[in-house]
């Protein structure tokens, strides 16, 4: 049986790059709060309504694995794989999922508030994933790793996927009318 190799064209791996490079940029600003929050899910989403599934995915790990050899791109200019195995590990790796579910939600139809509700539920699969990481990591229960570690995010990540979806999908009209290197059909 043979398998098709996963190719990407110079556009695509352009795009990821820039994707890649943006939530690691975004992931550095921090909004002081009682609960400071960052502003890398905010990019996640955006690389999540912008670029199709595969592109998405392989920016958010092109993200993850660079943090994880130690370069600074997590928050507070962190890395190392500490960082990944920490017990707000899940939540990094959680992006994965929010692209994920993001992507096969809004299959590209239905305009801005399909778009943020695709979003929202994404973040709610990240938000899943990491609750549960931290609650094993620090032996909370989950409704404690809920408090501490998503409730706090709820309202803030809420406005930003819906700031994502309008600012992606007008993102992704200016690249298809520009010519796009091929990321969109």
């Amino acid at each position: 049986m043979r398998t098709k190799a996963l190719r990407f064209s110079a556009g695509e791996i352009a795009a990821v790059s820039l994707f890649a490079a943006a939530i690691a940029a975004m992931t550095q600003i921090i909004i002081p709060a009682p609960v400071p929050f960052s502003m890398g899910i905010f990019a996640v989403m955006l690389c999540a309504v912008v670029l199709p599934l595969k592109l998405s995915l392989a920016a958010v790990l092109v993200f993850l694995l660079t943090g994880a050899t130690g370069l600074p791109v997590f928050a507070g200019f962190s890395g190392g794989p500490a960082q990944l195995a920490g017990p707000t590990g899940g939540y990094l790796i959680g992006y994965l999922g929010l692209v994920a579910t993001a992507a096969l939600l809004e299959r590209r139809k239905g305009g801005a508030p399909r778009a943020a509700a695709s979003l929202i539920a994404g973040m709610l699969v990240c938000y899943a994933l990491g609750t549960c990481w931290l609650a094993a990591g620090l032996g909370y229960s989950f409704r404690a790793a809920f408090m501490t570690g998503a409730l706090p995010f709820i309202l803030p990540d809420t406005a930003k996927a819906i700031a994502a979806a309008a600012a992606g999908l007008r993102l992704r009209a200016a690249l298809r009318l520009h010519g796009n290197g091929g990321l969109r059909g």
